[in-house]
């Protein structure tokens, strides 16, 4: 998911580095340099959200509520992609010193991300891992 969000932002040129936004919004910094603590706040609250999902989708599957397979994981992500992105939307607008984000690009990051997360969790759940 990280990877994707980096390299959706090479290829548009635009910033979506999301741990790096999230250690700036979450200490309250709004730089292009980043500090060692910044990336660390970035990185934890990054994988301690998506070891949520993980948590959330399996328990979701053992509820019998979803199976581990791609359409259901892809449905999902497009799901959880636009709780991210209304989430994030609204940090945004209400942060006293957002980050400069282009709102479509950045929400666009963000489903495809959450799409290629589900996907590869279901896929690994499965035990059938495709890399999509």
């Amino acid at each position: 998911m990280t990877g994707c969000m980096y390299l959706y932002g090479w290829v548009f040129k635009q910033q979506t580095q999301v741990i790096h936004l999230l250690g700036n919004i979450l200490t309250g910094c709004n730089s292009q340099e980043i500090s060692l603590s910044q990336f660390a706040t970035g990185v934890l609250a990054h994988y301690g959200v998506g070891f949520f999902f993980t948590l959330t989708y399996y328990s979701l599957e053992n509820d019998g509520f979803l199976t581990w397979l791609l359409a259901p994981a892809i449905i999902t992500g497009i799901i959880s992609g636009i709780l991210a992105t209304v989430v994030w939307m609204g940090y945004i607008r209400i942060h006293q010193s957002p980050p400069r984000v282009h709102p479509i690009h950045y929400s666009l990051a963000l489903l495809l991300a959450h799409v290629v997360f589900a996907s590869v969790i279901f896929s690994y759940m499965n035990g059938k891992f495709l890399l999509i």
